[in-house]
């Protein structure tokens, strides 16, 4: 009986795991989103409708700290810089890997 659920439990967790994407697809699937973000906050602050971004540096983060009750979800940083107007400006942009498809843009420098 024991070989039974470990052969069910092994099966369970393959059909997971298939379904899952890798770290490199779900970067991939979020680039565009984060790229809005910067493209979205550097139009603004750089008062440049026509400013565009490019992905200069992304990696996938670890939270820091797991615990049994809490896990935070690992995210996706990226680096991009903005430009348009004679100025440029560069954000990190932040998504989770939560499920949802909101990344947010923080502070930059210009």
């Amino acid at each position: 009986m024991k070989t039974t659920t470990i052969a069910a439990l092994s099966g369970l967790a393959a059909l997971l795991l298939a379904g899952c994407q890798s770290t490199e697809q779900w970067m991939a699937s979020t680039r565009p989103t984060a790229l809005d973000a910067a493209e979205k906050r550097g139009r603004f602050e750089l008062n440049c409708p026509g400013a565009t971004g490019q992905v200069l540096n992304e990696q996938d983060v670890q939270p820091e700290f797991q615990s049994v009750r809490f896990q935070a979800p690992d995210r996706a940083v990226y680096t991009i810089g903005v430009s348009g107007c004679g100025m440029r400006a560069t954000y990190v942009v932040v998504c989770p890997h939560d499920g949802s498809v909101d990344c947010f843009a923080a502070d930059g420098q210009r």
